[in-house]
């Protein structure tokens, strides 16, 4: 019974916080005539925004975030009147459907959090939240998503911890089926049809696994169900304008929970233009506006991008490198190789090239599309091939479950009620953990086994964690040796749910970057990688020199140091810096350290440049560009500003001198320190960046660092306190 104090916390903290969504939809969208399932959701919606400002006020407390809960607890308890419902008749299928995989996700969601985004993003910026009572301010990947569905993990992570958070989601993928039952009775169509989609949908693998987990996918799924279903009342003649906010309100938190799901918003505007409910579609577009507003406005204020961390082209700011964003769409696209083509066996029977398990169904959804012989329901197919646009920039199997919502409400409602039954029963029975064994990939993502025992805390988390997953020992190996706060610079992927140390991911933002290029240049100076572009000319007289790329002869171009011949050094500390693009990095051309660089971050244009302007006119003979040698750009201009404001040409093309093998370490663990980094968590084998741990490994006192421990070839390394970088 050890368990059992843990087990409650879990339960109470996801129950009071489902019934302060409830609470908040039902008091105040009371004279709408809506299902319990939609009034949950715009009641999530609505308390994610206390939440929010919260965090942002840095009063995030538990006791704040405690009072919150009761306040809108309380509204639905005065005002709710007792009565005794009565129940429609359920279908055995469905009945049989709901119990198994309600028994079966209650079970996962109880264990401890296991799956890869939850345990490292989704719960670790929950974690780190409640632990500084606000948001962190830190810029990164994970930091600048909005996190609409994390500010509803918040308050149940503070009573409940993991579980509870997942629970919520849990809840969220429970309550899509009795929304696809209201959806499809505004269509025309048996409620049963709906019950049939939602059931079909919510059992495969995919939806169980994120579902079960402290994702956001079921979530998003949900509330693009419920826009779509508020939106067929708000688009009919006689709504009410509260019926199109409603409508907005959900869409706005499409958005919020994850950024595709922003198409909400968009489809839902132009659906009621289309239909031309004018007053509708400005009530719409308010409410989606109040809801996702605070997460665009946020990334405005503090990373200078509304749409952090992507499209940072359209919107430059020091805080993301577009040519980062730009590897990891091209990743995304294409999973490794695994493209369009192969996509559809890699999602019915693979279930790990695409990171998740669609199932053999899938293959009947296409049958879907006879419903676009059927005017009223050819809008569940059109919706579907809409909502799977985002999967095209990620074919991802969990940016497909919107579409796949869609597509089996199509599908069901083409079907005869007992074809409908046995399809849904037979999927039910291919996505049956033991059975999708048998013909899914052996590492597949999908929920594995009945963790019963975890469930119920009758098993210790820490056993039940190492055995399912061994990288919460390197979150207890961080945990044991950096405290709370100090910043891990993490090369291989530890969970940052199950430590409070700040685990810094080696790609996701520009100082990341910088760090991550920084010790690779480092570790690979076997054979010299630098080289050394310059110029001479007569002594010239300028205002200003300017580094110009006329054509680039490669993918990239940098400037790790620019050294200028005849200039006194007084004069160089007051010169001021320009560059096109990326002018915020530009001071790291011209701070002693070999391993930081000016880049533009992006491929290279003609036109390019580094420049820097003096306050007077100096005399200048000479300059060095230190860059890398394999990136070879010789046709860089050398030119001098004159006192008329001028341009003159000192040099047409430089002369290349590769350097021999350099040792740069200490100076790459300088750009680390610099960055507020003390430790680093490198791999040493088998990882894409272990040539980095094995040389911290094997050269520790070159490096300034000491190996303070180590997991299955993970070792942490703490840095030595301060001292100033050897330059060559």
């Amino acid at each position: 019974m050890m368990g059992l104090p843990e087990l409650l916390l879990i339960l109470a903290g996801a129950a009071l916080t489902v019934a302060a969504c409830w609470s908040l939809g039902r008091v105040l969208f009371r004279r709408l005539e809506l299902p319990s399932a939609a009034q949950f959701g715009l009641g999530a919606a609505l308390l994610s925004l206390p939440v929010f400002a919260l965090l942002a006020a840095g009063v995030a407390r538990n006791r704040t975030l405690f009072a919150l809960l009761a306040v809108a607890v309380v509204p639905a308890l005065l005002t709710a009147r007792p009565r005794c419902p009565s129940l429609p008749r359920i279908h055995p299928v469905a009945a049989a459907v709901a119990a198994v995989y309600g028994f079966l996700y209650l079970v996962h969601a109880l264990a401890p959090e296991i799956q890869p985004d939850a345990a490292g993003y989704h719960l670790g910026l929950v974690r780190e939240w409640l632990r500084l009572n606000a948001f962190s301010g830190r810029a990164g990947f994970y930091e600048a998503l909005p996190h609409g569905l994390e500010m509803l993990f918040v308050p149940a992570y503070a009573l409940g911890a993991h579980s509870a958070a997942k629970l919520v989601h849990l809840t969220f993928l429970a309550a899509t089926v009795p929304l696809a039952t209201d959806a499809a009775r505004r269509l025309g169509l048996a409620p049963l049809t709906g019950t049939f989609a939602g059931l079909l949908y919510a059992t495969l693998p995919v939806a169980g696994v994120t579902g079960a987990s402290a994702y956001n996918d079921a979530a998003l799924v949900f509330f693009l169900l419920l826009t779509f279903d508020l939106l067929l009342v708000a688009e009919g003649p006689g709504a009410i304008p509260l019926v199109a906010a409603a409508a907005g309100i959900a869409a706005g938190f499409c958005y919020a929970i994850k950024m595709s799901g922003g198409l909400a918003a968009a489809g839902g505007l132009v659906w009621l233009l289309y239909r031309r409910r004018w007053r509708a579609a400005g009530w719409f577009a308010l409410s989606s506006a109040f809801i996702a507003g605070p997460w665009v406005a946020r990334n405005a204020l503090l990373f200078g991008n509304p749409v952090a961390p992507f499209f940072n082209r359209l919107f430059p700011n020091p805080h993301f490198h577009p040519a980062t964003e730009a590897a990891l769409f091209e990743m995304l696209r294409d999973y490794g190789g695994v493209g369009l083509a192969s996509s559809i066996p890699a999602l019915a029977f693979g279930g790990r090239a695409l990171q998740g398990l669609v199932g053999p169904v899938l293959l009947l959804l296409p049958l879907g599309l006879l419903a676009l012989r059927r005017p009223r329901i050819r809008l569940l197919p059109l919706t579907g091939l809409v909502l799977m646009l985002p999967w095209f920039l990620n074919l991802g199997a969990r940016f497909l479950m919107p579409a796949l919502l869609f597509f089996a409400l199509a599908l069901m409602a083409v079907l005869p009620r007992r074809a409908a039954a046995a399809i849904v029963a037979l999927s039910a029975v291919l996505s049956l953990p033991p059975v999708a064994g048998w013909y899914s990939d052996p590492d597949a993502w999908r929920l594995r086994g009945l963790p019963l025992r975890a469930a119920l805390r009758l098993e210790p988390e820490s056993e039940y964690l190492n055995r399912t997953l061994w990288t919460t020992e390197l979150a207890s190996l961080v945990g044991r040796h950096a405290a709370p706060g100090e910043a891990v610079l993490d090369l291989f992927g530890a969970p940052a749910a199950y430590t409070d140390a700040v685990l810094v991911r080696p790609w996701t933002s520009a100082s990341a970057d910088r760090m991550r290029a920084a010790l690779e240049l480092a570790a690979d100076q076997a054979d010299g990688v630098l080289a050394s572009y310059e110029a001479r000319w007569q002594p010239t007289e300028v205002t200003a020199l300017r580094f110009l790329l006329e054509e680039p002869q490669g993918p990239d171009w940098s400037l790790f140091e620019v050294r200028l011949e005849g200039i006194p050094e007084e004069a160089l500390q007051a010169a001021r810096l320009a560059a096109r693009p990326n002018v915020w990095e530009a001071p790291l051309a011209l701070d002693g350290n070999w391993t930081t660089k000016w880049a533009p971050w992006q491929r290279p244009r003609a036109g390019d440049y580094f420049e820097v302007r003096f306050p007077q006119p100096v005399t200048v003979s000479g300059a060095s560009l230190l860059g890398l040698r394999r990136e070879n750009q010789t046709q860089i201009r050398f030119l001098g500003r004159r006192r008329d404001g001028g341009w003159l040409l000192l040099a047409a093309r430089p002369h290349v001198i590769p350097y021999p093998a350099l040792d740069l370490r200490r100076s790459a663990v300088a750009v680390l320190r610099r960055e507020g980094i003390s430790w680093i968590l490198a791999p040493v084998r088998g990882a894409p960046l272990a040539a980095i741990g094995r040389d911290l490994l094997k050269n520790p006192a070159e490096w300034g660092v000491t190996d303070a421990g180590s997991v299955r070839g993970v070792h942490l390394f703490r840095i030595s306190p301060d001292r100033s970088p050897a330059q060559p």
